[in-house]
């Protein structure tokens, strides 16, 4: 299995970005802009084969986060507020999109890095918010 902490330059075109391992090591999640107008989150093999676009949104959707058994991925996206970041969860194949947590905090989407909660057995979050150059961290229990 590659390991989860290579760095280097990306073969992949526009800012191939917030790069998350599954569980299991076999796929990785990430958000790009290839598509010219906006981030949005794909999943691909180890390998890099098989990049898909799993959000297939017009809104600016990033950040992802698998969840600990690895059939979902949290993903933070602006559809439902322009400009404000708000946390959504889907089915590790692009399914069943839904929002968890609406923030109403405007902060770029880049500045919202997510955590799936292993000790709870609620869906806990721990985000961490870019706001004009401060930081800040919520949890958030669902």
């Amino acid at each position: 299995m590659p390991s989860r902490h290579q760095t280097g330059e990306s073969s992949f075109p526009n800012e191939l970005i917030s790069l998350n391992w599954s569980p299991d090591g076999t796929k990785i999640a990430f958000q790009s802009a290839r598509n010219g107008t906006n981030y949005q989150v794909y999943v691909m093999n180890a390998d890099g084969s098989g990049q898909t676009n799993i959000s297939n949104s017009t809104a600016t959707d990033g950040e992802p986060s698998w969840s600990p058994d690895g059939t979902k991925i949290a993903f933070t996206s602006d559809r439902d507020h322009p400009g404000k970041a708000s946390i959504y969860v889907m089915n590790a194949n692009g399914n069943n999109q839904g929002l968890v947590v609406l923030s109403g905090r405007a902060c770029c989407i880049t500045g919202v890095f997510l955590e799936w909660s292993t000790i709870l057995r609620k869906q806990t979050f721990r985000s961490w918010l870019s706001n004009s150059g401060s930081y800040g961290s919520d949890l958030s229990v669902v």
